[in-house]
């Protein structure tokens, strides 16, 4: 599955949930090059496999977010720092 997805960003560790109505127990973030390129790994007979085998072990919520590109994050942080505190 890792030919599919750019980087995992976020694997467990520790979680402290500052707002949310149900503590997450694990959490992961995949980088994809877009929302469609998550698709075919969501897809992939590689993840079926697994996802059956997740099912079984507690409730899941995925999510396909379109983020904004490195260029356009780094602009944004930079303008946002320009700012002051």
């Amino acid at each position: 599955m890792r030919s599919v997805w750019r980087t995992c960003i976020v694997r467990g560790g520790e979680l402290d949930m500052l707002e949310c109505e149900k503590e997450t127990v694990r959490l992961a973030v995949l980088e994809f090059p877009s929302i469609d390129g998550a698709k075919p790994f969501y897809r992939s007979e590689e993840h079926q496999v697994v996802e059956c085998l997740r099912e079984r072990a507690g409730q899941v919520q995925l999510y396909a977010i379109d983020g904004a590109a490195n260029e356009d994050w780094s602009s944004a942080l930079k303008a946002s720092k320009s700012l002051g505190p």
